[in-house]
């Protein structure tokens, strides 16, 4: 996971999509988005276009692994001086040809918020 979220932290859309199955789903309170382009283009829009960057925190409270499936639950802050959100998040990773993919995260914002600081 590590190599995901410098891939967010560094705003590099490609390497993050490298990260994602074809069909990845990512679930939260605001909808659900379906497939490696819809997703990284919402971070995309999102995160990726603040200056200065939207910094992804995340810290693993659990994971189970069942052959090449891992399931994690993790806790999460994205922050920006505009922006903060925490939350609690689930993933289920998989592995195909050597290479570990995110088949699907579930995300629930704890506190959500933004300040405009001058």
């Amino acid at each position: 996971m590590y190599f995901c979220s410098e891939a967010f932290n560094s705003a590099d859309a490609d390497m993050l999509a490298s990260c994602f199955d074809p069909d990845f789903i990512l679930s939260s309170p605001s909808g659900e988005l379906r497939g490696r382009d819809q997703a990284t283009n919402h971070f995309r829009k999102q995160y990726f276009g603040r200056t200065p960057r939207a910094h992804l925190s995340m810290s693993m409270k659990d994971q189970r692994a069942v052959g090449d499936v891992v399931w994690s639950l993790y806790d999460y802050t994205i922050e920006s001086p505009s922006l903060r959100t925490t939350g609690r998040g689930m993933m289920l990773c998989r592995k195909f040809e050597n290479h570990w993919y995110i088949l699907s995260m579930h995300e629930s914002p704890i506190a959500s918020g933004s300040s405009h600081e001058q």
